[in-house]
């Protein structure tokens, strides 16, 4: 049986060339974006929505909240039609609603926008509307930045994000500069543009990966900041015409209300499934910013798991009835495939078994610390010479 590693030094023993995929939640943009809550909170205002009373209490109670301010403010604009709404009272009655809500759509995807990048207290998040003076980005997306802007840096196979905002694509195009960002990334935000970040190179650690554009997908779709959108301020996205959004923006992609995600879990081939489980069948992920609780995630690395656990037990009866007592080559099969990897803050027993029999293996990371073995750098230095060990067969 292979021996369990210490998550002190886990990631040493990590086989090399194994493609990398960095999968980002919530906590990549704290500071910068705001938290569920305090989001929430500021879409319901915009709707009419008395905060946190439409829904308390309810299962997902974030998502159910936003659901209910979308249908406030749904209600509202059906009986007075925003000014900007191309609606005539000589249209078809078909042609009217579709303008309506294609008007309807438009103001609530406004109204997300302005709550996502409401935040202007962080000196980064300042300099972006106003004069660029030089200002760090907050510490864990600074750490990704430097890290994924190394130049010996070729295990990354794409990097996979659950937020709608823009601010690490920002953060690399200030590191790198727009072009620079453009040669080396490029920003996967459509259901259409999604079969290109599926695709693995023959060699995934190496020369053809130093020579591919690393893909940033953002499974839960995009809203660009509003700065992308007007020449002179773009970084990272080239400003359309007339001022108009870059075509980067993903409104259709977004997953926010309670709808969007039992729409998205009852879509086989949904955006958001094919990416997620393309990454944790394919590279060795790395989740950083995450709570791993999102019952989407779980549903995702239990799919994984069981898909697994049913090919080893086809395997094992293969073995049996050859008449191989020992079932040694059953027991080593059984632990390959990718093994995972969670920058966890705090620490939780339950979680952490639970995440070791989807392949995850938990390190303690101290997010606020600059130096030693585990922070953020350290951390994510290690994936730089490490190499995926197989999992520990549990008999």
């Amino acid at each position: 049986m292979p021996r369990r590693r210490s998550s002190e030094g886990g990631m040493a023993a990590h086989e090399s060339a194994a493609a990398v995929t960095l999968v980002l939640g919530a906590g990549v943009s704290h500071g910068l974006a705001p938290d569920w809550n305090a989001f929430t909170e500021d879409v319901e205002r915009a709707c009419g929505v008395e905060p946190g009373a439409a829904a308390s209490g309810a299962p997902n109670q974030n998502q159910a909240r936003l659901e209910l301010a979308w249908r406030q403010l749904r209600e509202r604009l059906l009986q007075a039609p925003p000014p900007d709404a191309t609606v005539s009272a000589a249209m078809p009655v078909g042609w009217r609603m579709t303008a309506l809500e294609a008007a309807i759509e438009g103001r609530w995807v406004e109204l997300m926008r302005e709550a996502l990048y409401a935040n202007r207290e962080h000196p980064f998040a300042r300099a972006r509307v106003g004069p660029r003076r030089a200002a760090a980005p907050p510490a864990t997306l600074g750490s990704l930045v430097r890290w994924l802007t190394r130049d010996d840096n070729t295990v990354v196979q794409r990097v996979v994000t659950f937020n709608a905002d823009d601010w690490l694509e920002y953060a690399l195009a200030r590191q790198l500069g727009p072009e620079g960002f453009r040669r080396r990334f490029r920003v996967v935000s459509q259901p259409t543009a999604g079969v290109d970040a599926l695709s693995l190179e023959a060699d995934a650690g190496g020369e053809l990966l130093s020579q591919r554009k690393v893909p940033i997908v953002h499974a839960h779709g995009l809203l660009c900041h509003p700065a992308e959108g007007r020449a002179g301020t773009a970084t990272y996205a080239t400003p359309n015409r007339a001022g108009r959004r870059p075509s980067l923006d993903a409104p259709n992609a977004l997953v926010f209300r309670d709808l969007d995600y039992w729409r998205m879990t009852a879509t086989p081939a949904s955006f958001a499934n094919q990416m997620v489980l393309a990454a944790l069948s394919t590279s060795r992920c790395v989740f950083v910013g995450l709570s791993m609780r999102d019952l989407n995630l779980l549903r995702w690395l239990g799919t994984i798991a069981a898909e697994h656990e049913a090919a080893w037990r086809e395997r094992w009866l293969v073995h049996f009835r050859a008449g191989d007592e020992s079932l040694a080559a059953a027991r080593a099969w059984r632990g390959r495939g990718p093994r995972h990897l969670w920058l966890e803050g705090a620490p939780d027993p339950v979680l952490r078994r639970l995440l070791s029999h989807r392949g995850i293996e938990a390190l303690p990371t101290d997010w606020r610390a600059t130096s030693g073995p585990t922070c953020v750098d350290a951390r994510l230095e290690a994936l730089l010479h490490a190499r995926p060990a197989a999992r520990a067969v549990r008999r």
